[in-house]
């Protein structure tokens, strides 16, 4: 049996977040969203993820230095 592979979105574009989470849920992984960089970190210190999309451009802490 394979683990179902995790991946974290994070944008704080609510639609391209949404977009992006139903593309991956049809190719089968388990998504969680943040709408933002300090979100995604505190998910991070929770848990762990295998992947994690993130835009570039965002308020506040970019997806660079995310």
């Amino acid at each position: 049996m394979t683990k179902q592979q995790t991946i974290l979105v994070v944008d704080d574009d609510d639609v391209a977040r949404e977009v992006l989470h139903e593309a991956l849920l049809r190719d089968g992984y388990h998504v969680e969203e943040a709408e933002s960089a300090e979100e995604a970190l505190t998910r991070l210190e929770k848990g762990s993820f295998d992947v994690v999309v993130t835009d570039v451009n965002m308020s506040g802490m970019t997806g660079i230095d995310l």
